[in-house]
């Protein structure tokens, strides 16, 4: 039977549980690929450069065994994804002329 957890976005808090107890040993792969897109998603707010050449740039420089790299999403797999994080982080668009732009995009 699958264990069933809802789990609070606030505090983490248990909202419901079946009641189900569920043991295995952790997953090592997920804790590297979770570690991974982190510093991913930091280099993503940070520098201007296209998120799929990010994430290429990374799993590159992680040096993954190829059990590893087999549970990786490809980068055109997180495409998507790490887009809408940028644009979520991203100013938006000034509606007047008097606007300030930060030092990120000064330069080129």
């Amino acid at each position: 039977m699958p264990v069933t957890i809802h789990t609070s976005n606030v505090d983490d808090s248990v909202i419901h549980w079946n009641g189900v107890y569920h043991h295995h040993a952790p997953n090592g792969n997920r804790e590297l690929i979770k570690r991974l897109i982190a510093r991913i998603k930091s280099r993503v707010l940070t520098e201007p450069y296209p998120v799929v050449l990010i994430a290429e740039e990374e799993i590159r420089y992680a040096k993954f065994t190829k059990a590893e790299l087999a549970v990786m999403p490809l980068p055109s797999q997180m495409e998507s994804a790490l887009q809408k994080y940028r644009r979520k982080h991203i100013p938006a668009l000034p509606s007047s002329l008097d606007f300030k732009i930060t030092l990120l995009y000064q330069s080129t």
